[in-house]
């Protein structure tokens, strides 16, 4: 972890390295190349469903990072699964994500349980977002249902 991000110089080529998360883990690092524009996000920002463990991952500060990242208008974002893409991977996992949180805040506001939470949020999310689904059949559900367990735990 950084308490702070710092700014590496490599002969005039400069990446910044600072510490996110509690996001897919609590130790989560990213480097944006500043003259390059280019974010290695690693697991933070993927091209399908985020991973996120649900006993320490916060989706409001996996959102505030997404934000940040946004701001940095990158050209190329490398995720450390899956194919590389740009501004729409990080737009993509804040909509996700805000879905997530929004609809879990909802239900809880209603008196909710987790598992009633889960039950009525994980299909329609996966659903709405197909795209996001991991490749090979695999099933998305456990990565939704890690979602809105994190974010059940922050709803007030």
């Amino acid at each position: 972890m950084f308490d702070d991000a710092i700014v590496l110089d490599l002969g005039g080529v400069h990446v910044r390295v600072w510490g996110v998360g509690p996001t897919h883990t609590g130790g989560d690092t990213v480097f944006y190349v500043e003259e390059d524009k280019v974010l290695f996000a690693g697991d933070v920002v993927m091209p399908v469903f985020v991973a996120a463990n649900g006993q320490s991952s916060s989706l409001a500060k996996w959102l505030a990072d997404l934000d940040e990242f946004d701001k940095l208008s990158p050209m190329k974002v490398i995720p450390a699964h899956g194919r590389m893409g740009g501004l729409e991977l990080i737009r993509r996992q804040r909509e996700y994500l805000a879905a997530v949180q929004s609809g879990v805040a909802a239900a809880k506001s209603e008196g909710k349980s987790l598992e009633a939470t889960t039950k009525q949020l994980a299909e329609p999310i996966v659903a709405k977002f197909p795209d996001l689904a991991p490749g090979g059949g695999g099933p998305a559900t456990g990565r939704v249902t890690a979602a809105i367990q994190a974010a059940y735990r922050e709803a007030k």
